[in-house]
């Protein structure tokens, strides 16, 4: 039998953090691995502490995915990540369902990532414009292997 790759099993841990988001439009996942390929945190996007989940109450503050990004009550995946990592300076990969917003990616930025790779795109107009094409991240688009198929056909992203 062969095995799944290390980018198989690391996206699909991002795809199963995906699962625990509160947010009613996209669910994304994140999570951030060291140099000798360990898992140091798991994020999700969902409303933080305190805060009534949109999954819960049903309603949301935005009424279309990726409009009024400042209105939305969730924190990102990415954040929650970075929140949860012990030390930001041993994250050496990132693995995220989606593409980081503009906001998330200076996040990353500022942590010792090297490369981040991602399933699904998300308009990200920094991005796109090349911005940040002077930095040390790296952007791997990962491609949907059989294995990964499976999974995702099971989450509504």
């Amino acid at each position: 039998m062969k095995r799944i790759s290390k980018e198989e099993y690391f996206m699909s841990l991002a795809i199963m953090a995906s699962l625990r988001s509160t947010c009613l439009h996209r669910k994304v996942g994140c999570i951030f691995i060291d140099a000798n390929g360990h898992v140091l945190s798991t994020g999700y996007n969902g409303a933080p502490r305190e805060i009534t989940n949109c999954c819960d109450s049903l309603t949301c503050t935005r009424k279309k995915s990726g409009e009024k990004l400042d209105e939305c009550l969730a924190v990102h995946a990415e954040q929650n990540a970075i929140i949860q990592c012990k030390d930001n300076f041993k994250i050496a990969t990132v693995y995220c369902t989606n593409i980081p917003c503009p906001t998330c990616y200076k996040m990353i930025l500022n942590t010792s990532a090297v490369d981040l790779f991602y399933l699904y795109d998300y308009k990200n107009e920094l991005i796109e414009k090349d911005v940040f094409a002077f930095t040390k991240l790296k952007f791997n688009k990962v491609e949907l292997s059989p294995f990964l198929l499976n999974i995702t056909d099971a989450v509504p992203f």
